[in-house]
């Protein structure tokens, strides 16, 4: 069995001085629509959504539901991951994705989403840019055999 993690950064937010406050902008916005119109489009089944609580992940992972047709009420939100470290976000991914979950998407900001892209990739060149996806297959029964 293989588990299929995609990483997506933030859909683009133009500069704010509270960071957190952050909005999605036009831009933002269609960039987080066509994401998940291309997940829909390719049949990209996703069983579980995680997002950052800042406002502009938190949209982005809404827009994204909307394509795919995944209840937003069901996303996973959490104030954990909106400032951390890369491996702090793997451990949260790893051990709140439930076992029977072969794809989830994680929606973070930069520069930890890149952060553990890289990480997980073993590169040193990944800097995603807004609304990039990341998606990395583990061929692993489980979750927790991911995390470093």
């Amino acid at each position: 069995m293989a588990k299929h993690l995609y990483l997506i950064r933030h859909g683009n937010a133009p500069f704010q001085w509270n960071d957190f406050e952050r909005q999605l902008d036009a831009q933002g916005k269609n960039e987080a629509t066509l994401v998940g119109e291309y997940f829909a489009k390719n049949n990209i089944n996703i069983d579980h959504v995680f997002s950052s609580d800042a406002p502009r992940a938190v949209l982005t992972a809404d827009l994204i539901a909307e394509q795919i047709a995944f209840p937003k009420e069901s996303i996973t939100v959490s104030n954990e991951i909106y400032e951390t470290t890369a491996q702090n976000l793997l451990n949260f991914i790893c051990f709140n994705a439930r076992e029977e979950f072969e794809s989830v998407i994680m929606i973070n900001h930069n520069p930890t989403i890149s952060h553990l892209a890289n990480l997980l990739l073993q590169e040193d060149r990944v800097f995603m840019k807004t609304c990039q996806v990341v998606h990395i297959k583990f061929e692993v029964d489980t979750w927790l055999e991911i995390s470093l």
